[in-house]
């Protein structure tokens, strides 16, 4: 069996718990002032903050990837868009005419029965 504490022991630690216990008390009470609220309420909005800005600067290349890939998506698309209204104008005029030869031809077969 170990050796007990000696009452000097016994009473350091209690005189070190107390001072420890102090020093607790004093730093709660001081981080209720209103002054070091403000400052910790400043601190944890620009940590706040700091962690958009981390995100935005960590995620800037993929986005800028991104967005440029839409770019050209939507470059090709506008390029293809206007050949394929190119060859639709071609090909509604076609077909117009054929509907109109149709049409002619059917209303001279009417107009001879």
């Amino acid at each position: 069996m170990g050796a007990h504490a000696t009452t000097e022991e016994l009473i350091a630690r209690a005189q070190a718990d107390i001072a420890r216990l102090q020093a607790k008390a004093n730093a709660e009470a001081i981080s209720e002032t209103p002054q070091v609220k403000a400052i910790d309420k400043q601190i944890a909005e620009l940590n706040n903050d700091a962690l958009k800005w981390k995100r935005w600067g960590s995620e800037s290349e993929s986005k800028i990837r991104s967005f440029q890939a839409r770019v050209d998506e939507w470059v090709e698309r506008g390029n293809k868009a206007d050949a394929w209204l190119a060859d639709y104008r071609v090909d509604l005029a076609d077909l117009k005419k054929q509907r109109e030869a149709i049409v002619m031809a059917e209303v001279s077969k009417m107009n001879q029965s």
